[in-house]
């Protein structure tokens, strides 16, 4: 599978495990896993580095899976960091 740009899944929790095991089957590397908790940055998840949304701004193509139920919350902040929505 060919993706443009690097991958990233916001939000270490249940639902990012899914989309880990899918991409993973894919052949996918995924370039971090982005949570706001500064409790869980730092640390891995899945064997996966997770970062602070920030990273973002040191990647000029990215793709973002959010895994959040609070959906409506990480839009805005995604916005703010310069990611556009790619329709």
């Amino acid at each position: 599978m060919y993706i443009d740009g690097s991958i990233f899944i916001f939000g270490a929790n249940d639902i990012a495990s899914e989309y880990v095991d899918v991409l993973n089957n894919g052949d996918v590397e995924i370039e971090a896993i982005l949570d706001n908790d500064p409790n869980k940055q730092g640390d891995f998840f899945y064997g996966i580095k997770i970062e602070r949304p920030l990273v973002l701004k040191n990647y000029e193509k990215s793709k973002i899976l959010v895994a959040c139920r609070n959906l409506f919350q990480i839009i805005p902040q995604l916005i703010d960091i310069g990611i556009k929505r790619d329709d």
